[in-house]
This record gives structure tokens, sequence and C-alpha cells, in this order.
């Protein structure tokens, strides 16, 4: 089973159902606030966790500026409920599990993109 670090933009009702799934989920929001983007990607790699995010910024990062990271998790789900975004995030762990490591994986309400590093 995976675990993952949460950036302080995922919600904290998502990671309680990801808890409650019995995953492990870091919360850098619960651990320290407004850290910098590449401060969160060191955290993700020293933890050996999947990162997971609701904004692009760690996609500049790794595609532009080539940062490694152990694996990113990027929900684009502008039009759905928290609870909504926290199954479908579930789903997307459950379904594809190990596959997220070392890998930076879109997830969108139609479909999940998946670039191995």
């Amino acid at each position: 089973m995976i675990s993952l670090l949460a950036d302080e933009n995922v919600k904290a009702r998502v990671i309680r159902l990801l808890r409650s799934a019995g995953y492990v989920v870091t919360s850098i929001h619960e651990t320290q606030s407004e850290v910098a983007d590449e401060i969160v990607l060191e955290a993700a790699v020293s933890l050996a966790t999947v990162l997971l995010i609701g904004d692009s910024d760690f996609g500049k990062l790794h595609f532009q500026k080539g940062q490694t990271h152990s694996g990113i998790l990027f929900y684009r789900l502008p039009r759905t409920t928290t609870e909504e975004k926290g199954e479908i995030i579930l789903k997307v762990i459950r379904e594809y599990d190990t596959q997220l490591i070392s890998a930076f994986i879109v997830v969108t309400a139609k479909k999940v993109r998946i670039r191995k590093l």
C-alpha cells in the first residue's frame, strides 16, 4: 500500500477519507504551513511518498525544472464537491496503487493519465 504526502491545498475531508480507507497520509498543512513547493517536493522524496496535489505548480517543477520526485498525483476536478474529489482520488489510488510510484499522474473526472519517470 502506498503512502501519500498531501500538499496544503488538499482538503482535510479528503485526507480523512484516505486515512479511513487505511492509507498513511502525511499532511503538510498539519505539520507546517506556507512551505515552498520545492521543500514539499523534497519532503515527499525523503519520505518516499507519492505527493497529492490539486494545483499545477508541481508540474512546472517536474516538467520545466526537472526536479525528481517519488510520484505526483495531480487531481484536476474543478466542478466536483470535496466528497466527490475524495472518492475519485481514493478510487484512483486503489486501482493504480504501485503504478503511482515514480510517475506523474493527472486525474480528471473523465480520465487518468500516467506518465512514468
